[in-house]
């Protein structure tokens, strides 16, 4: 499991757990596009053609992207508003794994976008930095992590943290198959895919995974709180896209493979949350 605690102290470096200026300058700069990136996909999914980087016509996928947009914009937000670097630490590495699948799937595709179209230029300069930035500002923090739980904190069970780690190479692999594949993926996916939009769910799921490799090094429960109420608003946001988009789906509808899989994930996800916090305000 991925342990970034035991990283060893630059010379220097004191462990005071803070956020760098540089890290919430970051958060501060990504905040806006994600904000609009929801409104675009998950409000106004009609509008993508004109207003998105390019048009995307399922409007299940729309929503997909713009749930995790909205996910993402809220956990920026508590970089911005946290203190404690370790409390946000873990979904640093998430995100960038997936601006970078986000860029390999855009050069991929690269004839699929109109290079004078506004919105893409937006796209491709976020995601030819993101890459780069994000990796770098959690390597820059993460010296600042003493390592220590908070007072009155509470640790997961190693079982807990084992089996997220198994969880995270499981969906890491789903997320390899459906990038190298994604026309075979296309014709099991309950709604309609392209090859792009397949690659760029296969993103999403990267980031899922690479998030839960990561906290499954992460023992603390403040370490997690955060970066799992992201994930928890971007899962439930699907689910309420997919009854209000059902029409979206192929047959059997609603009830196929997908939702349920999402709805078992986020009830999991939301129970292992309920005890955790139970555990942790008593501490408190």
């Amino acid at each position: 499991m991925l342990d970034r605690r035991s990283a060893p102290p630059a010379s220097g470096t004191v462990r005071d757990d803070t956020i760098l200026p540089m890290t919430r300058a970051v958060a501060a700069a990504v905040i806006p596009f994600l904000v609009a990136a929801f409104v675009i996909l998950y409000l106004r999914s009609s509008d993508t053609a004109q207003r998105f980087a390019w048009e995307i016509k399922s409007p299940i996928t729309a929503a997909v992207m713009g749930a995790g947009y909205i996910g993402g914009a809220y956990f920026f937000a508590r970089v911005l508003m946290e203190r404690r670097w370790h409390r946000v630490a873990s979904g640093f590495p998430a995100t960038g794994a997936f601006a970078a699948a986000m860029l390999v799937a855009t050069i991929l595709h690269w004839d699929t976008f109109d290079p004078a179209h506004l919105p893409f230029l937006v796209w491709l300069a976020l995601y030819a930095v993101t890459p780069f930035l994000l990796p770098l500002v959690w390597w820059l923090n993460r010296r600042r992590d003493p390592g220590e739980p908070d007072p009155g904190d509470t640790t997961l069970p190693e079982v807990v943290g084992r089996f997220i780690f198994i969880l995270g190479l499981l969906l890491l692999a789903e997320a390899v198959i459906l990038f190298l594949l994604p026309a075979a993926a296309a014709d099991r996916w309950p709604w309609p895919l392209t090859p792009l939009t397949a690659r760029v769910l296969a993103a999403w799921q990267v980031l899922l995974a690479v998030g839960a490799m990561t906290l499954a090094g992460e023992r603390r429960w403040s370490g997690w709180r955060i970066p799992l109420q992201a994930i928890l608003f971007w899962q439930a946001l699907m689910l309420v896209a997919f009854v209000l988009r059902r029409d979206g789906f192929n047959a059997p509808g609603l009830l196929n493979w997908f939702v349920l899989y999402t709805t078992a994930g986020v009830i999991a996800a939301a129970s292992l949350y309920a005890v955790m916090e139970r555990r942790y305000r008593a501490g408190q």
